[in-house]
């Protein structure tokens, strides 16, 4: 997990020795491209992943690839408002199924090690790390801040490669009085213009930001024709 990031000190200890250092500098390093704010974030969720497996027990546990790393993409939200650089999947392909490649991709788990589930796929790997939006939305504008939290208590009554996280957590929203279809609808219909009232100007400016990043970097293929622009996008 992990290979093809750097995470790990190479002076002194080598990549899947028992005694390497998980060193937070080579992670701020290998990201310091994204500007100061979103290496600090990437920082902050590799540090979530602890959290999740310490706390969550979610390494042992039947949670999905997805629920990993889209809860840890809103820690560092959570931690650092509006420096998240991975923003733009979400809001331009809202009607790809959430949590979808956690148990309908056959390379389960190993998107960093494939162009077909690479990180700069909008609708599978950035998708899966896009969907902290979800957890943001749920937390600090549905009334449920403690939702990862009732889904790793109850990581046991679900297999994520078969029901899935979205099971629990349709029914934590409905034990609220809230229709998830709608609660989600809602979010995605304010992310048109992100007329949130905390932080909306931020998260649409990283918006475009994410979104001009993909579709300008001449060493990275995008989903969408090169003369995509972002409105065009999210009013086709």
């Amino acid at each position: 997990y992990g290979t093809t990031i750097p995470k790990w000190s190479t002076e002194e200890h080598g990549h899947g020795d028992p005694s390497a250092v998980f060193d937070l500098g080579v992670i701020y390093e290998s990201r310091a491209d994204w500007s100061g704010a979103g290496a600090i974030s990437f920082i902050a969720h590799e540090m979530f992943h602890g959290v999740q497996g310490h706390v969550g027990n979610a390494f042992a546990g039947k949670t999905s690839r997805w629920f990993a790393e889209s809860t840890a993409e809103f820690g560092a939200d959570f931690a650092f408002p509006a420096s998240n650089k991975i923003i733009a999947p979400v809001p331009i392909s809202p009607s790809y199924p959430l949590a979808m490649q956690g148990f309908r991709d056959k390379e389960r788990g190993s998107h960093f090690m494939t162009d077909a589930l690479s990180i700069n796929d909008w609708v599978r790997g950035g998708h899966m790390y896009g969907s902290w939006l979800l957890w943001w939305f749920l937390s600090e504008h549905a009334g449920l801040p403690h939702i990862i939290g009732e889904v790793y208590s109850n990581w046991n009554r679900v297999d994520a490669y078969t029901s899935g996280e979205l099971f629990l957590v349709r029914e934590i929203v409905e034990n609220a009085n809230m229709d998830f279809g709608d609660v989600w609808a809602t979010c995605i219909a304010h992310m048109r213009t992100w007329d949130f009232p905390k932080f909306g100007e931020l998260y649409q400016e990283a918006e475009r930001e994410d979104f001009n990043m993909y579709m300008t970097n001449p060493d990275v293929q995008p989903p969408l024709p090169r003369d995509t622009t972002l409105e065009g996008r999210k009013t086709a």
